[in-house]
């Protein structure tokens, strides 16, 4: 027979490895939505961080001075 003790700690090393697990699965949920390509066309790089025109895609320039893409035309 296990004591009370014994079969709290289980519950609670249980709960927390569900818990580890959910925070894990968010985190690698947030990554995979911040590395998808809004808009292939360019049209969602306005706002992006850039230090150069490669990092903007084709559709936009990079504004050195501010470090921000924008969309060609604007």
């Amino acid at each position: 027979m296990k004591t009370l003790a014994a079969r709290i700690k289980e519950a609670f090393a249980v709960v927390l490895l569900v818990a580890a697990c959910v925070v894990s699965a968010g985190q690698l949920s947030a990554s995979a939505q911040s590395d998808i390509i809004v808009d292939p066309g360019g049209g969602g790089c306005a706002g992006l961080t850039c230090i150069d025109k490669s990092d903007c895609g084709s559709a936009c320039f990079c504004n050195r001075p501010s470090q921000t893409c924008y969309k060609d035309g604007e």
